[in-house]
């Protein structure tokens, strides 16, 4: 008699990191209802936003921020099936995508990963040049892809041995609300890029100079942002203010550390005199 044994189907758990996401949650979390498991790490939320996400998940788990690089790697240790995609709160999966991921990981091809595009939305319009192409990794089973980059800059990367696909559908993200929500996220962006002591080493003269340079001529020219019009121009003009601001900051820290030492010499001078005499 042949058995009749039944093969289980991949599952896949869906986590997304909060902190004051009342705005967003829902979006996020009701576009994940195809997924086996939701795993929300919350990292102090004073609005809304755990209250409405326990009505898409119980597995809310609270964690004080530690950066990005550790939040992230947090809860995909908490995530218990063997795919992991995961999102930020300001993003949303339409049924499209979803079924397509589903299919992906059922599908049985030896890839182990899947890069999924995603569409950006600023103020009033979606921006199809400027920020364009955004591929991501973002499904991946568990062992085939590690974290890495440095603050605020995380990203996942394949690890060697294991194949990737790409999916056909879009993964939407509403990126800012205003410019404001812009200008505001590279002031914070690029405090964390200036405070890390991992990123000294990147720091240069020219960078400060031509990194502002680069960053306008490739959004607006090289990547055709002036189609998008004065969108195209605002996203363009903020990202390099914001690339010079990064280096600029560095530049004070370095400055600063380097006053410290200065300051500290004649002390240690004034005790090598002291022995000598």
């Amino acid at each position: 008699m042949v058995g009749n044994h039944t093969m289980s189907l991949p599952r896949i758990s869906a986590t997304v990191l909060t902190l004051d996401e009342e705005r967003n949650i829902a979006r996020c979390l009701g576009s994940l209802t195809w997924a086996d498991e939701i795993v929300v790490v919350d990292a102090g939320s004073t609005d809304r936003t755990v209250q409405i996400a326990r009505q898409f998940t119980e597995r809310i788990v609270h964690h004080p921020w530690p950066g990005f690089l550790a939040q992230r790697r947090f809860s995909f240790d908490l995530c218990r099936e063997d795919w992991i995609m995961f999102l930020d709160a300001d993003e949303w999966v339409p049924p499209e995508l979803g079924a397509e991921i589903r299919q992906a990981i059922c599908a049985g091809t030896g890839q182990s990963a899947f890069w999924i595009s995603r569409r950006n939305w600023f103020i009033d319009r979606w921006m199809d040049h400027v920020w364009a192409p955004d591929l991501l990794l973002r499904v991946f089973r568990k062992g085939a892809a590690s974290l890495e980059g440095n603050e605020p800059h995380i990203h996942v990367k394949l690890n060697p041995g294991f194949l990737a696909g790409t999916l056909s559908h879009q993964l939407l993200h509403q990126a800012y609300h205003s410019i404001a929500d812009l200008c505001s996220k590279a002031g914070r962006y690029s405090d964390q890029f200036a405070e890390s002591d991992a990123t000294d080493s990147l720091y240069s003269p020219a960078k400060l100079v031509l990194s502002p340079l680069v960053s306008m001529l490739k959004l607006y020219i090289w990547k055709r942002g002036f189609l998008e019009g004065a969108h195209g121009l605002v996203v363009a003009w903020i990202s390099a203010h914001y690339h010079f601001l990064k280096y600029a900051k560095k530049w004070e820290k370095l400055r600063r550390k380097g006053a410290r030492a200065v300051r500290e010499l004649p002390a240690v001078a004034e005790q090598k005199e002291g022995h000598g005499r």
